[in-house]
This record gives structure tokens, sequence and C-alpha cells, in this order.
């Protein structure tokens, strides 16, 4: 039975094959397929020494493959430089993963409403006596613009609107109307229109 003396000489002389053998290899670049190569001369829990890799890139150990020494090398890759590229190749999926505004919704955004038409909701006054020569007539409303018109009796006119939009101010001829009731038109277009149905009465 050999001596604890000659086992700690073989064990010396073992470890100073590994460091020379450790010497040896190029130094690991981050990101190459080398970066095992750093345990090179490494003590595994077994008592073994990493001495190098194989051609496959297995570990080759002092005294034979040990399982503890694999999983020494199978930890390599997640030193510093294995942590920053699993961060930013997770940093870059989260950035293809991130949805884009739509082009369409981002446009819309600043865009002006579409003309919704005029609106009436009574005229002032609401009657004219027969012959009267003319009448200055108020609409009130909603959605009246410089392009509003007032449709009467088959004739247009251009009246006055406020800055609101709420209010027309139109002079109508009423001397040739007929005694009855009419109907009072504000269009801001050909399909943009509001009448109010036998609205003036001429007595």
């Amino acid at each position: 039975m050999p001596s604890k003396l000659h086992l700690s000489k073989t064990r010396l002389a073992v470890l100073a094959v590994a460091l020379t053998i450790c010497a040896a290899l190029p130094a690991a670049e981050p990101g190459d397929g080398s970066a095992k190569r750093s345990l090179a001369g490494q003590m595994c829990p077994s008592g073994s020494f990493v001495i190098g890799f194989d051609a496959a890139g297995d570990i080759v150990c002092s005294e034979g493959c040990m399982n503890d020494c694999q999983a020494g090398a199978a930890g390599a890759d997640t030193g510093p430089a294995g942590t920053e590229a699993t961060a930013a190749a997770a940093a870059t999926a989260a950035v293809a993963e991130t949805p884009t505004a739509a082009p369409a919704a981002a446009a819309g955004a600043g865009a002006a409403e579409p003309d919704t038409g005029p609106l009436i909701s009574e005229i002032q006054p609401g009657s004219v006596l027969y012959g009267t020569r003319e009448l200055r007539l108020t609409i009130l409303g909603a959605g009246f613009n410089a392009d509003s018109v007032v449709e009467f009796a088959g004739n247009t006119y251009t009246p006055t609107v406020n800055q609101e939009g709420t209010r027309l101010e139109v002079t109508l001829a009423t001397r040739k109307l007929t005694i009855g009731r009419y109907a009072v038109t504000v269009a801001n277009g050909p399909e943009l229109k509001s009448t109010l149905g036998k609205a003036l009465v001429v007595y």
C-alpha cells in the first residue's frame, strides 16, 4: 500500500502538469467558444484537477472525467460575459415584442372633426303679416358657419353668423308670399342641411 507521502508527491506532480497545461492554453476571450478554458487547473470537489479539454469540448481531469468537474464546466458560461450576453438577448427580444402605435391612430390625433352640418332649433319671429315687403329673421341653432346659406320660398340668402356658430341673421323678401306656412332651411353644403318645416307663418 503506497504511503501518504508518496500520494502527496503524486498529487503535487499532477498539479504541476495541470498548471503547465493551463499556462499553455490561450486566454478566454469574451463571447467566444473558449470561455471554458479558464477552468484549466481548477481543483474539483472530488480532488481531481481540470487539465484541459478534448476535441469535442469535454473536460479532461487529472483523475478521470468526474461529474463534479463537468458540473463546474457547465457553469462556466454563466460568468459575467455569459450573463451580459443573456441580458442583451432578453432586451433585444423585449424590444422586438413591444407593439408599436398604429400610424393611422397617431396621424389622426390632431385631425379636425368632420362637419356634421347645421341644426335649427327655432326662428324669430315665427310669423309675418301678409304683404310685408321684407322680414329680418333670426335663426337659432348650432353648426352654422361662414358657408351657411338660408333657403326660403325658392330663394337662397346669405346670412351673417356669430362667432359661436349658433345664430344667423338674414333678411327675407316676403312681399309676394301668399298666406300660409313656409319652411326655413339652413345649408352648409349640398349634403349638410337642416330644415324647420312650416316654421314661418304668413297671415
